[in-house]
């Protein structure tokens, strides 16, 4: 890979009033708000509204509410700076679809299940649509029924976790329940009478031993497509040799295109276990998703070179069918020494991205020797993680408390691509016609790839809350790669309650993106 020597900058701020829920208001407010830990903050357990930086939280009961089926998709309902796109005739991005952060690239965002990175999909966007050129996380592969809640955290991620966040940072939490548990079926079509789809997911709890839990949670998923084209007025068979045109253009369905949703079926199980071993907190998680998805690419008219009419006489519309393999385990355990609380954690995740094409030819190999289906090549992205995190509170000044955090990081990523079969790229040389499988061109050995790279990190936070009225926070972190160089990113945020109910904050940072592999 490409040594880069710059190393690009994103400044980010935020400054807003913000209300203010406290449960020392007692009888005059007439609930209060949550307290839960949220992600951006180690200083103490804190809700929506009191922190430094703003962050979305959504609950999963929130996400299964909408009644939408897909998980990127309810978080576009909750979230208003999320955006997750349609895309048509986009090749593999109509089976892997991505989202934005604040209107960045898909890739500027980082996601994390229970704070630990998820991995990205295989597929790089590049037909055109919404973030080309990048790689986004593939949030439909996560079950709604396994989410107990989603964090979005907007502002100074960068410093905190690195590249990946200029955006921000999507904490997905896994549902921890020891017992009980719920069923779902849901079905329906669009007003337009296609699109049938249905989905049947489920979770439950388990208890292990005296205080651990085991968490269950899947679903299956099917979705007919949607076709919103509208009818093609191009001529489509050759002229006849007397002259004039062909009678089947009278009979020729004319809707050939499809423009809408994918067929689409996902199967995704996830687990998450947490079990007190010792003096200390055993915690594991995990999931896999298999998806198989059907798209068209544009119509072969029979008048075209790339069309063989003695195979498709009224011409075709090649189908994309990719199947798609997310595979991810992650292990940690938390104790204290002293007065420090540690935590030690490793994982990895998998990604597979087949190219399947259907109902298609290579026109070059001839009516006698063209397959009509194609493996055109196959994406690959593995990511191994190990982390190790080190949190205390120690005294500061006016008699509060300073919470200071560090930790390291590495990383190795990984990256292949596997070439197709080899009729779904070859030149047969019949009749100088176009070469390769139509609707996809397979990879060839020439750009078959497969590297790797790894990074470094380390980082220092420390948070205060100097009095009761005032609070701040700083991080700083530093990222050494293997092939890009390095980087150092920080974050400065503070906050101010002028009264009970009005309170002033802000964050400046700065963060970076290194160039996937």
């Amino acid at each position: 890979m490409k040594r880069f020597n710059a190393i690009t900058l994103a400044l980010a701020s935020s400054f807003f009033i913000a209300p203010i829920a406290s449960a020392q208001q007692g009888s005059e407010a007439e609930s209060v708000e949550e307290v839960i830990q949220v992600v951006g903050s180690r200083l103490s357990m804190r809700t929506a509204t009191d922190g430094s930086a703003p962050v979305d939280i959504i609950s999963g009961e929130d996400l299964a509410a909408t009644g939408i089926t897909e998980t990127a998709k309810a978080l576009q309902y909750a979230v208003p700076s999320f955006n997750y796109p349609s895309s048509s005739v986009t090749d593999g991005t109509d089976a892997v679809r991505p989202a934005s952060l604040r209107g960045l690239s898909p890739d500027h965002t980082l996601v994390l299940i229970n704070g630990k990175r998820r991995h990205s999909s295989a597929l790089v966007h590049l037909n055109g649509t919404t973030g080309r050129g990048s790689s986004n996380v593939d949030l439909n592969a996560i079950p709604i029924a396994a989410i107990k809640r989603i964090e979005v955290l907007r502002d100074g991620a960068a410093a905190l976790y690195g590249s990946d966040a200029i955006a921000g940072v999507i904490n997905i939490v896994l549902k921890d329940n020891d017992s009980g548990g719920s069923a779902n079926f849901q079905a329906g079509q669009t007003h337009k009478g296609d699109g049938e789809q249905w989905k049947l997911s489920a979770s439950s709890g388990f208890s292990i031993g005296d205080d651990g839990a085991f968490t269950l949670s899947g679903e299956l998923h099917h979705k007919n497509r949607t076709n919103r084209a509208g009818n093609d007025p191009r001529q489509q068979y050759p002229e006849l040799p007397s002259g004039g045109l062909d009678p089947r253009e009278q009979t020729f369905d004319r809707q050939s295109f499809h423009v809408g949703d994918a067929e689409y079926e996902n199967a995704a199980l996830f687990a998450n276990l947490d079990i007190g071993i010792g003096d200390g907190n055993f915690y594991a998680f995990g999931g896999i998703s298999d998806r198989t998805s059907e798209s068209g690419a544009f119509y072969r008219r029979a008048l075209q070179s790339n069309t063989l009419t003695e195979i498709y006489p009224d011409g075709f519309l090649p189908i994309l069918a990719p199947d798609v393999n997310d595979y991810s385990a992650y292990a940690g355990y938390e104790w204290a020494v002293a007065e420090w609380t540690l935590d030690f954690s490793g994982g990895y995740g998998f990604s597979k991205f087949q190219y399947n094409v259907e109902n298609s030819l290579n026109a070059s190999l001839g009516p006698d020797l063209t397959p009509t289906s194609f493996e055109a090549g196959t994406l690959e992205n593995s990511e191994a993680n190990l982390t190790f995190d080190a949190q205390r509170f120690i005294p500061f000044a006016n008699n509060s408390e300073l919470s200071l955090a560090m930790g390291i990081s590495y990383r190795e990523n990984s990256y292949e691509v596997i070439a197709g079969d080899e009729a779904s790229y070859i030149n047969g040389g019949y009749q100088d016609r176009p070469s390769g499988s139509q609707g996809f061109t397979g990879f060839t050995p020439e750009s078959a790839v497969d590297e790797s790279r790894d990074n470094l990190g380390v980082y220092v936070e420390a948070e205060n809350q100097l009095t009761t009225d005032l609070m701040w926070g700083a991080a700083i972190r530093h990222e050494d790669y293997s092939d890009f160089g390095n980087n150092t990113s920080w974050k400065l945020s503070g906050r101010y309650d002028l009264t009970d109910r009005v309170a002033v904050r802000g964050a400046i940072n700065t963060g970076f993106r290194a160039p996937s592999v």
